[in-house]
């Protein structure tokens, strides 16, 4: 649960400063797969995108360019950097983040990193999640 306010919601290597410092944000988060992520004391959170790199879009079309293969998001007052691939994005209310399947929902912000496109690739879709079952 993250508390109302404004956040960069983004790849957060464009949002550290200095190589070293991304370096131990990676160490200390062990890239990403703790479950209790921070930085500088304010608690944050991130994962890995579906494809890796590339141009993402929520549902109001807002783009999240990723170059280090996640999506994250941080309180603005730990950003060391304007974030020149996300956006900084102000929740009015306390906010749940989770992601499933590639895709990350953000309080009401849904970014689907999977990247299926439009309703003709959903039996494409429903073939790769099954193909285990064969």
């Amino acid at each position: 649960m993250f508390k109302a306010g404004k956040y960069y919601v983004g790849d957060l290597c464009y949002v550290v400063d200095k190589h070293e410092d991304w370096m131990q944000l990676l160490n200390d988060t062990d890239y990403f797969r703790n479950e209790n992520q921070s930085y500088k004391g304010y608690p944050i959170f991130a994962s890995s995108t579906a494809h890796g790199d590339g141009r993402y879009y929520d549902q109001f079309n807002r783009e999240y360019g990723v170059d280090a293969g996640i999506i994250g998001i941080m309180p603005v007052e730990a950003i060391e950097k304007e974030g020149k691939g996300g956006n900084v994005i102000e929740f009015k209310e306390d906010f749940d983040v989770v992601t499933a399947h590639g895709i990350f929902y953000i309080g009401d912000i849904k970014i689907d990193t999977f990247g299926w496109g439009d309703d003709d690739d959903e039996e494409d879709e429903e073939e790769f999640w099954n193909e285990d079952d064969e």
